[in-house]
């Protein structure tokens, strides 16, 4: 898999980095998951306070788009980002999400 930043964008009202990436060199579809921990790994991002928000898959080619938000803490991320999103990464499990439901009712 290889990444090739696109862009890579301060957003200030939100305290965040939004980085839009073309990813390449792929067999299949992209793990969440593996993006993540290249991405971590080409740009030294804290794991905690990065996220993947998006990932498109180019029909009939071997790439990806994706977009991911960087944070400054953990804290702001879980903050920020909509709760669909952090359970897609694993960082809200279902027993939050419920219980954030029933108190909204």
């Amino acid at each position: 898999m290889r990444i090739e930043i696109l862009e890579d964008t301060k957003i200030d009202a939100l305290n965040r980095r939004q980085i839009r990436l073309k990813v390449t060199d792929i067999t299949s579809t992209v793990a969440r998951a593996d993006l993540h921990k290249e991405l971590c790994k080409k740009l030294a991002l804290n794991p905690e306070a990065t996220i993947i928000t998006r990932i498109d898959q180019l029909y009939g080619k071997r790439e990806a788009l994706a977009i991911a938000h960087v944070y400054n803490s953990k804290e702001e991320l879980l903050k920020i980002e909509p709760k669909h999103i952090l359970k897609r990464a694993g960082l809200l499990n279902d027993k939050d999400n419920k219980a954030d439901s029933n108190g909204q009712q």
